[in-house]
């Protein structure tokens, strides 16, 4: 071949590979400036208006103004996430149905719809949202975990007023929103899924025969403002059997006179009391309440049987406050608190393989004679404070003093009254040492203070290991 041939064949191979180069270098830069820019879309849909009652022609035809808004969604409380991890069992299993509030989150974006109900949400980021329909006279729909490119329809009752002062029967319908304004007494009361009621002041809804409440669909019970108010007061002639409803910011969620009742897979958020009883039986399963203050109690009782059973209490001054002459049995659950977990006066309670931890005492029993503690696990500065109970199997951790001096003894220091034939029965339990000087210097009593009103601690045998069976 030529030289002048073959040079312009190499000449153009270079020219066809230099451009095949660039092609591709071009085609590289192109998708890496796709994966690195972020992906945006729209949310759409249409959002109908009906009225509450049997009649279509009170149906509006104009169906603007309604409000569609865009949150991110709730981060649930590292402390519930990681128990719901561990402990899957108790309590509830917490997500955006138990925790999304719009009135407690700052919106991503918001519009409203036209008169044919349309609304179109553009520029929103690849996510998942919440997305909440609402308009002043019918509350609102959330729509959770929405994500972009997606239409969604809805569609948004008249919200109902219970302005009677008694209700033989009432409905609470699915997807619907009432109002309390004041206090009402009903009959029979029924709550469909996903409905939402919201007090206003301090009323009470009181309910003397029944509850029928959904099955795995949670309805909500809330304050219509930022303060606790309202209470749901049972006040029956039969057992009942409540489940699957949410309470937000109520004074007294669930209030139980001379009644019976079965209370499971309930969530109570940051209520000034969740469950306040007296003078009737009820058991509790599967429940998950918190309160964020120094001041609150989570359960109440008072003269009152009752099971507290695969449930999680935290962050409140006082998870348990059991008084006069209650009979309490708390077990598989996780109690933490900011002051104690439990307290108690002139009682009998059981409390077997739980988790209770506190900022200053796990358990304080200030007049109970006859309380009894296996296979938990008891954290707290002080640990317990407690006379004459029974303690057995379980792990006294992060170096817990135990008390057995009275409450009396604790504000009237110069009472002298000597009990040395009674003892405190803290047998094979581990106190986080196998030293026994360490233990005995864990323990207040009457070794260490003779002429105050004190008992005998007995810790023989005391385990040299954790019990791994105890707690939840």
């Amino acid at each position: 071949m030529p030289n002048s041939t073959f040079y312009i064949l190499h000449s153009k191979f270079n020219r066809i590979f230099s451009i095949a180069i660039i092609i591709i270098l071009l085609m590289l830069i192109s998708s890496c400036d796709k994966s690195t820019s972020p992906k945006t879309g729209s949310i759409s849909g249409t959002v109908v208006l009906l009225n509450d009652s049997s009649n279509p022609d009170n149906n509006p035809i104009d169906f603007s103004g309604v409000t569609v808004t865009l949150y991110s969604t709730t981060v649930v409380d590292t402390a519930l996430f990681r128990i719901n991890v561990e402990y899957p069992q108790i309590g509830v299993q917490v997500g955006q149905q138990t925790e999304f509030d719009h009135t407690m989150q700052s919106h991503i974006s918001s519009t409203t719809t036209d008169s044919e109900g349309n609304y179109d949400l553009q520029s929103v980021a690849e996510g998942s949202y919440n997305l909440v329909f609402s308009k002043a006279g019918y509350g609102w729909r959330y729509e959770y975990n929405v994500e972009i490119n997606k239409v969604i329809n809805d569609t948004l009752f008249t919200e109902t007023t219970l302005d009677l002062v008694y209700y033989e029967q009432l409905l609470l319908k699915r997807n619907r929103h009432y109002l309390i304004p004041r206090s009402l007494t009903v009959g029979t009361l029924e709550v469909e899924g996903n409905c939402w009621v919201r007090y206003k002041n301090e009323a009470v809804l009181m309910v003397v025969s029944n509850i029928i409440t959904k099955k795995d669909e949670y309805s909500y019970f809330i304050s219509e403002s930022m303060l606790s108010q309202g209470c749901l007061l049972l006040n029956t002639i039969g057992n009942v059997e409540m489940e699957y409803l949410v309470f937000r910011r109520m004074t007294e969620a669930i209030k139980i006179v001379n009644s019976t009742a079965t209370i499971s897979h309930m969530r109570f958020h940051d209520c000034g009391i969740s469950v306040n009883s007296g003078n009737s039986e009820f058991s509790l399963k599967n429940i998950t309440a918190d309160k964020s203050d120094n001041t609150s109690n989570i359960l109440e009782t008072d003269s009152s049987i009752y099971i507290l059973d695969s449930s999680v209490l935290i962050g409140s001054y006082i998870a348990v406050d059991s008084r006069n002459t209650s009979e309490g049995i708390i077990k598989h659950s996780f109690i933490r608190s900011q002051q104690c977990a439990y307290l108690d006066a002139y009682t009998v309670t059981k409390i077997q393989n739980c988790q209770l931890e506190a900022a200053e005492y796990a358990i304080k029993s200030m007049q109970s004679y006859l309380v009894q503690i296996l296979d938990s696990n008891i954290v707290g500065y002080r640990g317990i404070f407690i006379r004459l109970p029974k303690i057995t199997s379980s792990n006294c951790i992060n170096g817990n003093n135990i008390y057995t001096a009275s409450y009396a003894l604790e504000n009237s220091p110069n009472i002298h009254i000597q009990y040395q034939d009674y003892y405190f029965n803290a047998k094979n339990n581990y106190f986080n040492t196998t030293d026994v000087a360490d233990i005995e210097a864990k323990v207040f009593d009457l070794y260490d203070q003779p002429t105050w009103y004190l008992f005998n601690f007995d810790y023989t045998p005391f385990r040299t290991s954790a019990n791994p069976a105890a707690g939840i």
